[in-house]
């Protein structure tokens, strides 16, 4: 699934299929606030079904958040939530997000980790009638750190999130609760906060004008409309068109709804493929697919580290979460490379990680590649990996703390200081070669990314490569 910021026609093609499920105030409301530019749509996609929409205006107020019935109880909730927060930190870069609750929501919400700030008072200044009483929940949030734009001729560059994400929540109901979970927020003290549009194309894109004529009945092809995109959605992919096997999207979801006082919620998205010659190769090649998947569910609670249960206790508002979206960016009959974007609580709010992952496997034997099984790390090939690097976060001083030994001893996977992570994808212009990065606190070396790739096209990249079998794979 794909969850993306829509633009004004393909919002109103989406908007028109939950109009008769919400209340007429709240969708008139979002009609004219997004016409104030003042307010932001998000979509969740299968291919071109709709699974679920969302509204937040730019002071962090949530509006809507909706989930197709023949969507729900597959975290669709949970991306658009997801999604609405991050955008809060890294875009609208407001301190606090809110929400009104009804009273018998509250428990969720605490659960995941805000903080009751009052009564929510109606226009006469009394408290709402039992049953209608709304109360207001508040979560802290620190600004992200803009990523890049990414697109076909740049690498990946994601930054490191600070602060707390609300994730993994799920909104769900019968048609009875569903009006009571829209969540309708008033003008509250949030108006008084400094924010203002970006002089250059505002947050809706550079050039995009949301006049929203029609808007209500906008119809159109729900993939028509594009946003600039960032990150994994941006890396093009190239899956041949005659495979012999299967690609479909599976899921491992996991909520603990039993632990009272720590966020337990997991969300981790990947393919499987079926139809294979040999099904002792297909489950080798699902099992290293799904194990690249659930490496952080492993490391933060199937097998936990002492480090892990010391900062889970040393929280105060415990918490492990974890959501990961997998993409194929590389598909033949002979090779198959997903990558993974996965973020997380590990421990708390205050251990937040994002980090991108990859596995490249072949489909005849089941083998994982690693870099140094296809590519010759010679001192010329490091210095064009790291020159590339350097190109595209436009810091010459990145990564300046390592040798061209070190960066060689690096690349072979043999470095183990645990600051650096070595990955690469394959898609359809080329490779990507990159890193993670786990730099500790205040080291002066830390530039603020979590993870950066370079690109090479494949006529680049040629003069380097090592195992021909591997390159003769490719489509």
């Amino acid at each position: 699934m794909e969850t993306r910021l829509l633009g004004a026609e393909e919002a109103g093609a989406v908007l028109q299929l939950v109009k008769d499920k919400i209340e007429d105030t709240l969708y008139q409301q979002i009609v004219e606030d997004y016409r104030q530019q003042i307010l932001v749509i998000f979509g969740i996609f299968d291919e071109q079904r709709v699974c679920g929409v969302s509204a937040l205006k730019k002071d962090g107020q949530v509006l809507l958040v909706y989930v197709m019935e023949n969507c729900r109880r597959r975290g669709v909730g949970s991306m658009l939530l997801w999604s609405m927060y991050r955008y809060c930190a890294a875009v609208f870069r407001v301190p606090v997000i809110s929400v009104l609750s009804p009273s018998e929501m509250t428990v969720f919400f605490r659960k995941l980790g805000m903080q009751t700030e009052g009564m929510h008072m109606s226009e006469s200044g009394q408290e709402g009638r039992e049953g209608d009483a709304k109360i207001r929940l508040v979560m802290q949030v620190q600004p992200e750190t803009p990523a890049s734009p990414l697109n076909s001729k740049t690498p990946v560059i994601i930054a490191v999130v600070v602060g707390v994400i609300a994730v993994c929540l799920v909104i769900f109901g019968v048609a009875a609760a569903t009006k009571r979970i829209f969540l309708e927020l008033q003008e509250s003290a949030l108006e008084q906060l400094p924010y203002g549009l970006e002089e250059e194309g505002g947050f809706y894109g550079e050039g995009e004008d949301p006049g929203l004529e029609g808007f209500p009945d906008a119809g159109g092809d729900y993939e028509s409309v594009e946003d600039s995109t960032t990150g994994m959605a941006a890396v093009p992919s190239y899956i041949d068109e005659d495979l012999s096997y299967e690609i479909t999207d599976q899921s491992y979801d996991y909520t603990d709804n039993e632990k009272e006082t720590t966020v337990i919620t997991f969300q981790v998205g990947y393919p499987e493929v079926t139809g294979l010659s040999s099904k002792k190769v297909e489950k080798k090649v699902n099992d290293a697919i799904r194990s690249c998947a659930m490496e952080t569910v492993d490391k933060i609670y199937i097998n936990p580290s002492e480090e892990i249960k010391e900062t889970v206790l040393s929280s105060q508002t415990p918490m492990l979460a974890n959501l990961v979206e997998s993409k194929v960016t590389y598909a033949t009959d002979g090779l198959i490379c997903v990558m993974f974007s996965d973020a997380s609580y590990q421990g708390g709010p205050e251990y937040f990680d994002e980090t991108m992952r990859a596995c490249t496997i072949n489909l005849e034997s089941g083998e994982v590649y690693e870099l140094s099984d296809i590519m010759e790390l010679s001192d010329s090939f490091v210095e064009a990996w790291i020159t590339g690097m350097q190109k595209e976060t436009g810091k010459n001083a990145f990564l300046t703390e390592l040798s061209l030994k070190e960066l060689q001893k690096l690349l072979s996977g043999k470095e183990e200081s645990g600051i650096y992570d070595v990955e690469f994808f394959l898609d359809r212009d080329g490779i990507e070669i990159g890193l993670n990065f786990n730099y500790p606190p205040e080291d002066p070396h830390d530039l603020g990314y979590s993870w950066v790739t370079a690109p090479f096209s494949y006529k680049e990249i040629k003069q380097y490569i090592s195992d021909k079998e591997f390159w003769n794979l490719l489509g």
